[in-house]
């Protein structure tokens, strides 16, 4: 995380302060809890997670480790404890248990928030701070766009795609590497669908409702795509979701997109996310390995925000 952008968040509202990371080589973080202390808050079942009054004293009470080197990867931001949530969650304790739980939300056109281990460091979010998605649902995008991140329902959003399947997928050397989410690609032919009758003559945001692919939620009007290669080295508990995803729908690709909605930096901590989740049209929060839905948090309701709403004009 930038000091621009810690800067930035802090701006928006009383949250505790986070420091920004030192430019390499050195880099603070605050770590997670030990398995010892996680059982002083209810045991491997259930964690009670603290309110935020008690979240920001618990970030003060904590020391900064150790500074150490740079890291390899994109994960170069800070590490928060868990203890920084502020719900009762369930708790699973299983990696490949949470990834196929989190894999079936999303095959089941839920949006899920999703927040990993270390911030990203640099211009996108890479499965680390992100809001996912089923790239087969043909109402994803607009979803998305709207109900999530209150923006223009044609705008695109890009794929996360297992490495070793990408070259399947989008017009790319077999497992080319696009980690970074920064090489756009067109969508292959084999997933192409073909366009007829009057489809063929609209124009403008009349074409953003003809389906182009059989991952429509992803592909432009000219069917290109940002590409994020994933794979296990880097991304760890990421690409076991996206393979548990792959193993129950067959398709390795899934929408990926950042944690925020529009105009506002991406959440940095387990309260900033907890926010975003509450205040959009999200159905589930995966926080570590704390699953929250929607629909079971108290107050939860359809949101509109109509003064936010109100700053841009939707198609």
């Amino acid at each position: 995380i930038t000091a621009g952008r810690a800067s930035a968040r802090r701006s928006t509202g009383s949250l505790p302060a986070v420091a920004a990371v030192p430019a390499p080589p050195q880099a603070a973080f605050v770590p997670g809890p030990s398995p010892e202390e996680l059982e002083e808050f209810g045991g491997a079942d259930k964690t009670m997670i603290m309110d935020a009054d008690a979240a920001r004293a618990a970030i003060e009470d904590l020391e900064p480790a150790e500074s150490v080197g740079p890291r390899p990867g994109f994960a170069q931001g800070p590490a928060l404890s868990d203890r920084t949530s502020i719900m009762e969650a369930p708790r699973f304790d299983d990696e490949e248990d949470l990834c196929r739980h989190v894999a079936g939300l999303i095959a089941d056109e839920n949006v899920v928030g999703w927040l990993q281990g270390r911030m990203e460091y640099g211009p996108r979010a890479l499965g680390a701070r992100s809001i996912l998605g089923d790239a087969r649902s043909t109402r994803m995008q607009s979803t998305m766009n709207l109900k999530i991140k209150f923006r223009e329902s044609f705008r695109p959003f890009a794929p996360s795609v297992l490495e070793e399947r990408v070259d399947e997928y989008f017009e790319m050397r077999p497992r080319e590497q696009s980690p970074y989410m920064l090489l756009v690609a067109p969508v292959t032919e084999p997933h192409r669908l073909k366009i007829n009758g009057e489809d063929v003559d609209l124009r403008g945001v009349a074409k953003l409702k003809v389906k182009r692919s059989d991952v429509p939620a992803i592909t432009h009007v000219d069917y290109s795509a940002r590409v994020q290669t994933v794979d296990r080295e880097r991304h760890g508990r990421y690409y076991k979701l996206l393979k548990a995803f792959e193993e129950q729908t067959g398709s390795p690709v899934i929408i990926n997109t950042s944690f925020n909605v529009r105009g506002e930096p991406i959440v940095c901590t387990p309260e900033e996310a907890w926010r975003c989740f509450m205040a959009t049209n999200m159905d589930a929060l995966v926080l570590e390995q704390f699953v929250l839905l929607k629909d079971e948090q108290p107050n939860a309701e359809e949101h509109v925000i109509d003064e936010y709403l109100a700053q841009f004009q939707l198609d």
